[in-house]
């Protein structure tokens, strides 16, 4: 035994085996009592005793002291508040006037005591418990948990899965990971860091996760979890809790009767305990349990479904769908458009929007903010309020009334019963397994969903994904509400009839028939080859995608095409019709018209009237006669023609700066101007085997760009004869500038004699037109002969013009014909090296692989011509005379 007393300085004292007494006496001292039973003192100032093996007696003294346990080879339970020891090292200890204590390196239990007392736990899974006073604990490695107590508490788990725990606190605590921070009972003014899990009290807390994956525990009263990022753990215990996930930044999907979470904050989340739930500002499905479940959506479009037990389900801001399930819930839409379901109803229901309920889940139901109801598979009664509302009545025979305002009405299954009310309503059978027939001027409801259906007060239709067929009401005179038909056709081959109303009709998919009726109809084909017809009145049609075609019938109406080879026709009054992308024919009709190209090739019909042609971009054919305007519109290559067809005599005048413009001035039979029709951007005014010239056909004239393989040409020898090849070229400026010759030859009308020809010709230099007579016979032996058009050019009336560019079309027989050409007879192509090498190559190889013999055949002998052909000297000889 030793009796050990330091100086006044800074001291280490070392006991003995024995029991010793060890004082410090001033200063900062270290005192080792090593084995037995040894007493030490502090004395004054900080300092640090270390018992060792025994039962010791520890005395701070003055000052901050600590009691160090971190040699024990075993944990130890320090209690300063009873002041005594246990386990390990601290067996059989007794303390007095110490604040601090250092743990081992195992699982210790360390308590404070009313001071400001500094626990560290060190290895081990430690648990510290400060006690009154502003505390620092520090858990240090392993899974410690940590108790602050009553003060202004530091607690910090360190490294390993640490708890906070605030469950001997008697008031309630909010605690936020997040931010570190704790306030309310044991944990005002706390500090927290490294700590994964907390531990409420037994009142209503509210704890608050970081981005770890947090373990909560709320403990007695109604707490409020909020787990944050990360894969939590949130038990409510007793009492009625909540979590709330107003803080995810995506929606989540949270059903308390499994206790499972995911999307956004609740990815990987557990729930016990929790009986209301909080979700984020997007779009979350929030499921409750047996209990009575309080379901916030917040904003966003929530769905929301209570379960059973009296339910309290707020939508919050959006278009949310709220299922109170069984018991005597609350249902409160917020704002937007919310609905209530009751497809999961065992029984029918009957629901008034906002109003009475009965029968079923609706029993005991209170409705606000409500717009929409969607009924069980029984026979149902669903009815509106003076909103827009959606009812849907699902399988059974429902009964569903509107009311005032725009309301839509999906009967399903059965036969159901539906009534618009005031407002424009409309009734949808886009669910029905197969299509519908509704007439609304008679009431009659076939086939599909509407098979029975009884209707009244209805406007507008929604169609089903098949065949539907569709009519409306002839509505004229009637009051302002039950005046339009909108009808969507949706999927199918939809035919749908608008009848004497201003109507608005949307053919959906597929390929639909629309009629507009009289009035002034909107009508859209939508996707597919669509056929739309107003009818009477100022009517608006677009094909939108597809090979479509449009009429306007009587009226004054804007038709597009849109997209896709469409056909428009104006029909009577002044319309704009517009050919939108494709290869589109547009006919005005009677009327001053509009008419628009677009992109593609076109036709364009100017019809009666005073009209404007512009044929946009693409090489475009256009009809044109007095007083109409024609603009080609300049667009790269594009090659624009005027196709005069039937207009009599003309003489175009040129613009000698830009040949592409100009007029044409329509003649009466003594040379005087009948009528004027102006053209820019024109590359070609009437044509001859080019887009334009007229053909005798089977069926009449024919406009030689439209001659396709198969069709019957009259020919001078063989009559009527099938086309076995069409071809045509286009000469481009800089062909014609390095290539002279590949300019064509205008034969103006009556220059060859006769009346011959009928119209303004224009020519490829080497096509041949037939002469015959009396003076052929004498000088060639033949009646008949063919002279090329480079070699009429000494004809009054027949000259090389200079164009842009010009095309060039061929047409083929089994042999080399004469077929009558703007009344004047002329050759077929006959195939030669020179002909053949006038051909693009694809041309040509196509030619050739249609008549493989041509390939074959030497150059003489290669397609023999129809008549003799003159030389150029010989031609002149003829033409002398």
């Amino acid at each position: 035994m030793a009796n050990i007393t330091g100086t006044s300085g800074n001291d280490t004292l070392n006991g003995t085996s024995s029991a010793d007494s060890i004082t410090g006496s001033s200063g900062t001292d270290i005192l080792y009592g090593g084995l037995g039973n040894d007493s030490l003192y502090g004395g004054t100032n900080a300092d640090t005793l270390v018992g060792g093996g025994g039962s010791d007696s520890l005395y701070g003294g003055s000052g901050s002291d600590l009691a160090d346990y971190s040699a024990s080879g075993a944990g130890v339970s320090v209690n300063l508040t009873t002041g005594a020891g246990l386990n390990g090292d601290a067996q059989g200890d007794i303390f007095s006037s110490i604040e601090y204590v250092l743990g081992s390196d195992f699982d210790d239990t360390l308590t404070g005591n009313s001071s400001d007392n500094i626990l560290t736990g060190g290895l081990g899974n430690d648990s510290l418990a400060g006690g009154s006073g502003d505390d620092s604990l520090y858990g240090g490695d392993n899974a410690d948990t940590l108790t602050g107590g009553s003060g202004a508490d530091l607690i910090d788990g360190g490294a390993g899965r640490d708890m906070a725990d605030y469950s001997a606190a008697t008031g309630a605590v909010t605690v936020n990971l997040s931010t570190g921070l704790g306030s309310g009972s044991d944990a005002g003014s706390d500090t927290l860091t490294g700590i994964e899990d907390v531990t409420g009290s037994g009142n209503a807390d509210s704890l608050t996760g970081n981005s770890a994956d947090n373990a909560l525990y709320g403990g007695g009263g109604a707490d409020t979890l909020t787990g944050g990022e990360g894969a939590d753990s949130l038990d409510g215990g007793s009492g009625n809790d909540l979590v709330s996930y107003a803080a995810s930044l995506a929606g989540v999907t949270v059903d308390l009767a499994t206790g499972v979470g995911s999307g956004g904050d609740a990815a990987g989340d557990t729930l016990t305990g929790i009986e209301n739930l909080t979700g984020s500002a997007l779009n979350d499905v929030l499921t409750g349990n047996t209990s009575a479940n309080l379901l916030t959506g917040g904003d966003g479009s929530d769905l929301l479904d209570g379960g059973s037990g009296a339910d309290s389900l707020y939508g919050g801001v959006g278009n949310d769908t709220l299922k109170g399930g069984t018991g005597s819930d609350i249902l409160s839409g917020g704002t937007g458009i919310d609905t209530a379901d009751y497809s999961a109803s065992a029984t029918a229901v009957n629901v008034t929007v906002n109003g009475t309920v009965s029968g079923g889940d609706a029993a005991g139901d209170t409705l606000s903010g409500i717009e929409n109801l969607i009924g069980s598979a029984l026979n149902d009664t669903l009815t509106g309020d003076a909103v827009s509302n959606y009812l849907s009545g699902g399988a059974g025979r429902d009964s569903l009334t509107g009311g005032d305002g725009d309301d839509t009405l999906a009967g399903g299954a059965g036969i159901d019963t539906l009534t618009g009310g005031a407002g424009l309503d409309y009734i949808d059978y886009s669910t029905s397994s197969s299509g519908v027939s509704v007439n609304l001027a008679t009431g009659a409801a076939l086939y599909g969903d509407a098979q029975g259906d009884v209707l009244a007060g209805v406007d507008g239709i929604i169609g089903s994904a098949f065949d539907d067929t569709l009519v409306g009401f002839d509505a004229q005179g009637a009051a302002p509400d039950v005046y339009t038909n909108i009808f969507y056709g949706g999927g199918g081959n939809d035919v749908m009839d608008g009848a004497a109303a201003n109507d608005v009709l949307y053919g959906g998919t597929e390929n639909d028939t629309i009629l507009g009726g009289t009035g002034d109809d909107t009508l859209s084909g939508g996707d597919g080859t669509d056929s739309l017809l107003g009818g009477d009145g100022n009517d608006s049609a677009t094909g939108d995608a597809g090979d479509d075609i449009l009429s306007g019938d009587v009226g004054n109406d804007v038709l597009d095409g849109g997209t896709g080879n469409d056909a428009v026709y104006g029909g009577t009054g002044v319309d704009a019709l517009s050919g939108g992308d494709g290869l589109d024919t547009l006919d005005g009709g009677d009327g001053n018209d509009t008419l628009f190209g677009g992109a593609g090739e076109d036709v364009l019909y100017g019809g009666a009237g005073l009209d404007s042609l512009v044929g946009g971009a693409g090489s475009d054919t256009i009809y044109a006669g007095a007083g109409d305007t024609v603009d080609g519109a300049e667009s790269g290559d594009e090659f624009d023609v005027i196709n005069l067809a039937g207009q009599g005599p003309y003489v175009i005048v040129r613009d000698p700066l830009n040949p592409e413009n100009g007029v044409v001035n329509f003649l009466d039979e003594f040379g005087n101007i009948t009528g004027t029709l102006t053209f820019t951007n024109i590359e070609q005014v009437v044509s001859c085997f080019t887009p334009g010239t007229l053909i005798v056909t089977d069926t009449g004239l024919r406009d030689v760009a439209s001659l396709r393989v198969g069709h019957l040409v009259m020919t001078r020898d063989h009559g009527l004869q099938p086309i076995r090849w069409v071809g045509a070229r286009r000469i481009k400026p800089l062909e014609l500038l390095v290539d002279p010759s590949l300019r064509p030859i205008m034969i103006r009308r009556g220059a060859l004699g006769c009346g011959l020809p009928e119209r303004d010709m224009m020519l490829s230099r080497q096509h041949r037109m037939l002469m015959n007579g009396p003076r052929a016979e004498l000088l060639f032996g033949t009646d008949e002969v063919l002279v090329r058009a480079a070699h009429l050019t000494c004809l009054p009336g027949v000259h090389e013009v200079e164009v842009a560019s010009v095309t060039y079309v061929h047409i083929m027989f089994d042999q080399h014909e004469v077929v009558l050409a703007d009344g004047a007879w002329s050759e077929s192509f006959q195939p030669g090296d020179r002909s053949l090498n006038g051909l693009d190559g694809d041309q040509r190889d196509e030619l050739l692989r249609i008549f493989p013999e041509l390939a074959q055949m030497d150059q003489t002998h290669r397609y023999d011509a129809v008549r003799t052909t003159l030389k150029a000297h010989e031609a002149r000889v003829l033409l002398s005379a």
